[in-house]
């Protein structure tokens, strides 16, 4: 609730300007005409000194109230027998009473009432608007709260199914490279048996050839 001028604030609890200035004169506040802003806790202040004017500043009942103490004390006298002929004997009893009377103070007037009344709302009405705002700002701050953190665990997410598709393409590429790897080795392979059967085959051919001339030059 924003700082009111003198002369609204007379408007709300309902009296005379002039004697709201009066008033808050007596508090001690610094306010001298119907222009004057008055704040907050200069409306507590004024609260508290018309509470502690009409003697209710911060006391409970048991506070506001005279108690009168009257105590009685009462001696009654006792005779008792002994003996059959003999004398008789008294005994005093004495019994203290004591009882309080408790004098409340008389209360306010129908108009110091309902001006007490007026200023006390005004500013319960204060409080529970700074309560709302504040519970408004909770509020806001959890839904902020709640978004920030959706958003870093979607973040997170992507960067998680990311290194996974990444770890995946590494190993695809890795096997890719096994595979050719060995497909490699394999064809070297086959190339040097290859190279070797057409050894071993122009081997038998020389030797064929060899054996097939030396019979053709014998005599008949």
């Amino acid at each position: 609730m924003s700082d009111k001028t003198v002369q609204e604030l007379a408007g709300i609890v309902g009296i005379p300007l002039e004697r709201l200035i009066e008033q808050m004169k007596e508090a001690g506040i610094s306010a001298h005409s119907a222009e004057d802003k008055i704040s907050e806790e200069e409306k507590v202040t004024l609260l508290g000194h018309l509470r502690k004017r009409h003697g209710k500043d911060e006391q409970t009942d048991a506070n506001l109230t005279k108690k009168v103490t009257l105590k009685r004390r009462t001696v009654t006298s006792l005779k008792q027998g002994t003996t059959p002929g003999k004398d008789t004997k008294t005994i005093n009893i004495q019994v203290n009473k004591k009882k309080t009377y408790i004098k409340r103070e008389e209360a306010l007037s129908d108009e110091e009432r309902e001006e007490l009344e007026r200023v006390k709302k005004d500013l319960e009405e204060r409080a529970q608007k700074q309560e709302v705002e504040e519970q408004l700002h909770r509020d806001k701050a959890a839904r902020e709260k709640a978004e920030l953190e959706a958003k870093q665990a979607a973040i997170r997410k992507i960067e998680e199914d990311a290194r996974a598709e990444r770890a995946k393409k590494e190993k695809e590429t890795e096997a890719e490279r096994h595979a050719a790897e060995k497909a490699k080795r394999l064809e070297v392979s086959v190339e040097r048996n290859a190279e070797k059967v057409r050894k071993l085959a122009a081997a038998k051919k020389a030797a064929a050839e060899r054996k097939a001339g030396g019979g053709a030059g014998r005599p008949g």
